[in-house]
């Protein structure tokens, strides 16, 4: 599976959406708990302007990922698209206390 979490990644970065999120889905389909895949297809949402989708995804994401701080940071990112700017913040804070070093909460 890391294998193709790998390759949707490629995709993801060569803005093949569509294909990436194909991919994300079989995987969640395959292991609902896959939490990296949850987060994947939040991240695609969240590029397609979907961020309410994106929110719900982003949510089941840190359900399996509780400790990841990527997983509070791409919350807080919906957050704000759904202009929830305090949900946002505690947010962003979960993620730095998490990682105190977390580069993108950093720069967010």
């Amino acid at each position: 599976m890391a294998a193709t979490l790998t390759a949707t990644q490629q995709f993801l970065e060569q803005g093949d959406l569509t294909r990436a999120s194909q991919i994300y889905a079989q995987i969640v389909q395959q292991n609902p708990k896959s939490g990296t895949a949850w987060q994947g297809l939040g991240r695609i949402a969240l590029q397609a302007n979907q961020p309410e989708k994106a929110l719900e995804l982003f949510k089941v994401a840190l359900q399996l990922l509780p400790s990841d701080p990527d997983a509070y940071y791409d919350l807080g990112q919906a957050l704000l698209a759904t202009d929830n700017p305090t949900g946002a913040k505690l947010a962003f804070e979960a993620a730095l206390k998490k990682k105190n070093t977390h580069l993108p909460t950093c720069l967010a």
